[in-house]
């Protein structure tokens, strides 16, 4: 757990919300691999079509993940003043895409301000 979220977050819900992203990530790890090495072997019969499902279902997994995302989000974080995102990071010298949980602090609106 980050040190910046310790007293923000309990522990437990902390390990509720990455439970859920690892369980989708290791139930569609399997399928995604699976398609793409079967996709590689007609890979220049079929002139890249081959790749379409991989492609189809690694989209599918970065969906689901961005839904438990959002209903985390509105359940409990949004309410502590947290927002949880995923976002992409490129790589320039291999030209690579990785996707990186990004923990965003909300600023609350200041009540006691005079308009």
């Amino acid at each position: 757990m980050p040190s910046r979220l310790i007293t923000k977050v309990a522990p437990e819900e902390y390990e509720v919300t990455l439970h859920l992203i690892n369980k989708v990530l290791r139930k569609n790890l399997i399928n995604n691999l699976t398609w793409f090495l079967c996709g590689c072997v007609p890979l220049c019969c079929t002139l890249g079509c081959s790749m379409c499902p991989a492609v189809y279902f690694n989209k599918r997994t970065i969906r689901t993940l961005h839904k438990i995302l959002r209903a985390e989000n509105r359940r409990f974080y949004n309410k502590l003043g947290l927002h949880w995102s995923l976002h992409k990071q490129h790589f320039e010298p291999l030209n690579l895409v990785e996707y990186v949980l990004i923990i965003n602090f909300l600023q609350r609106p200041e009540i006691y301000v005079p308009d």
